[in-house]
């Protein structure tokens, strides 16, 4: 009978078999990793705001305050102890693409889109959907 994942005592050992030195291994392996391995995220919310300029002074987030907002909802997290890993992290990121929907913000792992216009509808994105869980419908896009 053939040697199989089964008769592996770990991960490891069937990567030799499977893969003997000298032979390159595959970039994704994920069908033999340890179960706590998979499905883990270092943060349960990660926030990410466009930040992005437009070199040609096309319309972008950055033309509506988005880092000034991005700073400030860092803040917020930070003051609410709810920044670092296994809670909420607060990023900038380069185009989005929707910029004919005003500065944007995308929530993972819930892939909620929020468009914002001041300080306030960042204190009910930070409340109501980072603190409570609850979709801010009003802002979503």
């Amino acid at each position: 009978m053939p040697f199989t994942a089964e008769d592996a005592e770990d991960t490891e050992e069937f990567f030799l078999f499977a893969f003997p030195p000298r032979t390159p291994r595959p970039l994704r392996f994920k069908t033999f990793l340890p179960k706590r391995c998979i499905n883990m995220s270092y943060y349960e919310k990660h926030v990410f705001f466009c930040t992005n300029i437009r070199e040609d002074g096309g319309q972008c987030c950055s033309q509506h305050g988005a880092q000034e907002m991005r700073d400030y909802a860092k803040s917020r997290i930070k003051k609410l102890d709810l920044n670092g890993a296994g809670k909420i992290r607060i990023n900038s990121a380069g185009c989005l693409d929707r910029c004919d929907e005003g500065p944007v913000l995308v929530v993972y792992p819930d892939a909620v889109w929020y468009t914002y216009v001041d300080k306030e509808d960042i204190d009910e994105i930070v409340d109501q959907h980072l603190v409570n869980g609850k979709v801010v419908e009003r802002l979503k896009i």
